[in-house]
This record gives C-alpha cells, sequence and structure tokens, in this order.
C-alpha cells in the first residue's frame, strides 16, 4: 500500500519537460529501436500510464523530442530564423540531426510521430527557396532533396559500429558534401 502511494506521488510531479528531455537522454544514449514507454518510465520511476498522461502514446512523444532539439535551428538564427537562406536553414537542420540521429531514426521509423518544428522549418525552407526565385512546386523538391541528404548521413552516422574518429569524419564528410550539394542546387541563385 505504501509503495503505490510513493509511485502515485511521483507521478503527479511529472512534467512533460521532465519526460521529454529524459526520453531524449534515453534515445540518445541507446538506439531508436529500443526505446520504449516501459524503458522510460522505468528511468523515472513511475507508472506506464503515468507517461500515457502526460504525453499520449510513444508517437506523440517521439514528435514532442523532436520538437525540443529542431529548436536549437532557430538558436542558430542571429535574425528572425524564418528569414534564414536555404543554406543556413538546412546546414543547421543537417547539424542538428548529426548530433542526434538515434531520435530522428526513431522518429522517422513512426509513421505516426509529427513534429510541428519539423513542419515549421520545412515550411521556411521551402519559402527560402521561393524567395530566391524557384516556384513552390520545385522548392518542394529541392527541400526534399536536401532533407534526404541528411536523413541518409544519420542512418550512416547511427551505426553502432562507429567509433567517435568514424563519427568525426562521417560529420566532417556531411557538411563538405552539404557544402557542394548546396552550390549545385543554388547556382542559377
Amino acid at each position: 500500500m505504501n509503495n503505490r502511494h510513493e509511485i502515485q506521488k511521483r507521478d503527479s510531479k511529472l512534467s512533460v519537460e521532465q519526460i521529454v528531455a529524459t526520453a531524449l537522454a534515453l534515445i540518445n544514449e541507446g538506439d531508436a529501436q529500443s526505446f520504449s514507454i516501459r524503458n522510460l518510465s522505468r528511468e523515472l520511476q513511475v507508472t506506464p500510464m503515468a507517461l500515457y498522461r502526460h504525453i499520449g502514446g510513444r508517437s506523440e512523444l517521439l514528435g514532442l523530442v523532436l520538437d525540443l532539439i529542431l529548436r536549437d535551428v532557430d538558436k542558430a538564427a542571429e535574425t528572425d530564423p524564418r528569414l534564414m537562406s536555404f543554406s543556413e536553414l538546412a546546414l543547421s537542420y543537417g547539424a542538428v540531426a548529426m548530433r542526434h540521429p538515434q531520435v530522428f531514426l526513431a522518429y522517422l521509423g513512426d509513421a505516426n510521430a509529427q513534429s510541428t518544428e519539423a513542419e515549421r522549418l520545412s515550411r521556411q525552407m521551402v519559402a527560402a527557396l521561393v524567395r530566391l526565385g524557384h516556384k513552390p512546386s520545385e522548392a518542394e523538391i529541392l527541400r526534399n532533396i536536401v532533407v534526404d541528404h541528411t536523413h541518409g548521413y544519420v542512418v550512416a552516422s547511427s551505426s553502432r559500429c562507429h567509433t567517435q574518429a568514424n563519427h568525426t569524419a562521417l560529420t566532417d564528410g556531411f557538411h563538405q558534401a552539404s557544402s557542394v550539394l548546396m552550390s549545385k542546387l543554388l547556382r542559377d541563385q
């Protein structure tokens, strides 16, 4: 009886921010496939139902985790993030993805996960390309090319057989390839 009271007490002190921050840490430490609400509840020492009451399910939680880390893209902006160039937005997105490859794999692997920050960033990328003179449909294709390029590097960097040196080399390669890609995609501008 006393044990149940302690669990209920911990459950009531839980915050969405605490849940998301802990989930981010667990995903970064582990791998995308092994992350679960059950493991998170164990880490937070609460019941799985407490997590479901606060954040919904795993899909909702993955969206919130991606929202948290994609806010770093806005922090990279010295000006209004809506006015960042396409290259700045794309390279900032890539930098965040390379810092958190397991989060991106978990998110991309869950067809029901949705991120308001990812959607906002996607719209900003398209708007930046339209400002450069691209038609909206062409801008969406260019954005998709760059995002898919980033996700390819995320998959490569998430392999557990990589050492820190390999990850650093892969990140450097990502930045070099991204620069070439940006110059080729935007050369007419």
